[in-house]
C-alpha cells in the first residue's frame, strides 16, 4: 500500500497563480510543477546521458531552432518515456486516476515542461 503523503511531502512547495481554467491546468500547477521540481537533478542526468540531447543543447543555434531539433529527437526515443514515466512514478493513486483520464493532454503538457526545463538552464 502506497503512503499518499509520503509522495506529498516530498514536493517543494510552489507559489503558483491560483486562478485555473480547468482541471488539467490545475493538476499540472499543484501537480506536475512540483514533481518536475523535485526530479529536476534526475532529469538533467538523464538528459546529460544522452549524448545526442546533450550536443543539441551546446549548439549555438536559438532556442527556438534546439527546441524543435530537441522535440524530434525525443519524440522518437524511448527517452520521452522515461522522462514521463520520472514524473507519473511520484504521482498519488488519486492522482494517477486523473493521469490515465487524462493521459493524453496531461503526456503534452509534461513533455512540454520538460522542454522548457532543459532550454532555460540547458541541462549542463
Amino acid at each position: 500500500m502506497r503512503n499518499e503523503s509520503l509522495f506529498t511531502n516530498l514536493r517543494p512547495i510552489i507559489y503558483t497563480d491560483k486562478v485555473t481554467t480547468n482541471e488539467i491546468e490545475k493538476f499540472q500547477n499543484e501537480v506536475l510543477r512540483p514533481i518536475l521540481k523535485l526530479q529536476h537533478m534526475l532529469l538533467e542526468i538523464l538528459i546529460e546521458n544522452n549524448l545526442l540531447i546533450g550536443k543539441l543543447l551546446k549548439d549555438e543555434t536559438s532556442a527556438e531552432i534546439k527546441r524543435f531539433k530537441i522535440k524530434g529527437v525525443l519524440s522518437k526515443s524511448e527517452v520521452k518515456y522515461q522522462l514521463i514515466g520520472q514524473i507519473t512514478g511520484l504521482l498519488t493513486n488519486s492522482e494517477y486516476k486523473f493521469y490515465c483520464i487524462n493521459k493524453k493532454e496531461i503526456d503534452k503538457r509534461i513533455f512540454s515542461m520538460i522542454l522548457d526545463r532543459m532550454l532555460s538552464v540547458e541541462c549542463i
